[in-house]
């Protein structure tokens, strides 16, 4: 799992991405980079657990399905549907999203809405970057 949250890790928190999220979503860069590596491997890790069921890995290919890009994680950063991307979130963590939200805000010292708002603009990307490893890996 280590693989693939550096692979996520350095498409997302590179100099451009981390820029991109962090004008979205009004926060300094140094935030916006504070929220992206922490929620990474917690985001890997809920999907993971998630995709311990049949239903679940079910859901998660059908999403990583409807999230393939060719395009870099900053082009699809400027494109990225926020509303998506918080259902996105909700899926992914269920009952345990405000939490994790609340913590990764504490940590970087933003708000709640400034750290919803990082989330929700990373989880389509975060799909498309695991979609096509996975295609690429065949997996």
């Amino acid at each position: 799992m280590s693989s693939i949250i550096n692979i996520l890790a350095k498409e997302l928190m590179n100099d451009s991405s981390v820029k991109q999220i962090a004008k979205a979503s009004g926060v300094k860069a140094d935030q916006a980079e504070s929220v992206i590596g922490n929620a990474i491997p917690l985001l890997v890790q809920a999907m993971s657990d998630n995709a311990g069921t049949k239903e679940g890995a079910e859901s998660l290919f059908g999403a990583l399905g409807q999230h393939a890009s060719s395009e870099s994680a900053a082009e699809q950063l400027k494109n990225a549907d926020a509303v998506d991307g918080d259902k996105i979130i909700g899926k992914i963590l269920g009952s345990n999203k405000q939490g994790v939200t609340d913590a990764l805000a504490k940590q970087a010292g933003i708000t709640r809405g400034n750290t919803a708002s990082i989330l929700s603009l990373m989880a389509p990307v975060l799909l498309s970057l695991i979609g096509n490893q996975t295609n690429n890996n065949n997996t």
